[in-house]
């Protein structure tokens, strides 16, 4: 299923640090949004992410 939503803007929270969450982020950043992990730990990917300020 498609869903274009308008988050633009907006904050979007991201729970989970994983894989999963990493590829939710991938799409997120593409929208220009605010995004907020909560994760007790994240891999790698979303750590570069984070110490680049893409993101909270």
């Amino acid at each position: 299923m498609i869903v274009n939503l308008n988050i633009q803007g907006k904050t979007v929270i991201v729970i989970g640090g994983g894989s999963e969450a990493q590829k939710r982020i991938n799409s997120l950043i593409k929208e220009k949004c605010n995004i907020t992990v909560i994760s007790d730990k994240v891999n790698s990917q979303i750590s570069k992410f984070v110490k680049s300020k893409k993101f909270n």
